[in-house]
């Protein structure tokens, strides 16, 4: 096994368990990590051919869970770091990040593919989970946890030193001195390979800031839309979900109508982008499958004329 993924979920301390667990690995003498997160099929299979020979544990960070990913993360032949976080502070802390409203967030889809993303991710075998929560409240017990799990074993100091080193002061020290704090255009990206900071990348980290930051409309949709998964990852209980669902918590029908359709609309888009995604592949596949028939068409007319050019021999009695 030579591979980690720090596969976290967008906003939620990923970028602080990747320099965790590259830290380690790197001081155990494990392997390295690399200054590059492919979040596509292709981008991840071409990483692969670019280290095929390379035996030492590599680190990536990736959000995205691509099929190649999961696959040999299923197959044992990686290890997964992964940490999550309440689905309604990771809407607020993009919202922030990317200075976007919640309907701009809807638009995305990026809420529904962390969540999509979080299920391939810990369905895996080995994979180390982390409630972002408890992470950021003890940063020296989290880095432990990855130095067992990685099977680094470094001794406790060490381990004390490598997390001191990503304490919320220091990450944005290291964000300053990088001038990744200043302003910047939209399309401008400001990006640190090693670290994988990135323009604006470090909040204060609080938790539970949608109470304050969400309009009670936001917060009932997202409630609506994602209460199975508060419930199932202890966000909600039964009862406070079930109170946030009354109707007389609800201020602004028509706000609420037009966030449900902003989520149907970007529905329809994502199934448009999946369909016309397909659609290239079955040609793709056509393509291939013709080619294979010219090829294998071509081979027997090459035969065929190879065996009027070359005499036959005759055996004699």
């Amino acid at each position: 096994m030579n591979w980690i993924f720090c596969a976290g979920m967008m906003r939620s301390g990923s970028t602080l368990q990747f320099q965790l667990t590259s830290s380690i690995v790197e001081h155990a003498g494990m392997g390295r990590r690399l200054p590059y997160s492919p979040e596509s099929e292709s981008e991840f299979e071409s990483l692969r051919e670019q280290h095929a020979g390379d035996r030492q544990t590599k680190v990536i960070k990736a959000h995205r869970c691509t099929t190649a990913h999961h696959a040999l993360a299923l197959q044992q032949q990686a290890k997964v770091v992964y940490t999550y976080r309440d689905i309604r502070d990771v809407a607020v802390s993009a919202m922030k990040k990317f200075d976007k409203t919640l309907y701009e967030i809807i638009d995305s889809y990026w809420l529904e593919q962390a969540l999509a993303d979080y299920r391939k991710w810990t369905s895996v075998p080995d994979v180390l989970i982390s409630k972002y929560e408890n992470m950021v409240a003890n940063i020296a017990q989290e880095a432990e946890r990855i130095n067992q799990f990685t099977g680094a074993h470094l001794a406790g100091q060490t381990v004390q030193e490598i997390a001191a080193d990503f304490t919320l002061e220091r990450q944005r020290i290291a964000e300053f001195r990088r001038g990744l704090n200043r302003p910047v255009d939209a399309a401008e990206i400001v990006f640190h390979p090693i670290e994988q900071l990135h323009h604006n990348h470090i909040d204060d980290g609080a938790v539970g800031k949608w109470q304050d930051q969400l309009s009670a409309t936001e917060i009932f949709y997202l409630d609506s839309k994602f209460g199975d998964w508060l419930l199932e990852t202890g966000y909600h209980t039964p009862a406070s979900l079930q109170a946030s669902l009354q109707p007389h918590s609800l201020p602004d029908a028509v706000e609420l109508t037009h966030l449900w359709q902003h989520a149907l609309q970007a529905e329809i888009n994502r199934s448009m982008m999946l369909s016309a995604e397909l659609d290239a592949e079955r040609a793709a596949v056509l393509q291939l499958q013709a080619s294979i028939k010219q090829i294998k068409h071509d081979s027997q007319g090459l035969n065929g004329l190879l065996n009027r050019l070359v005499p036959r021999r005759v055996k004699h009695g």
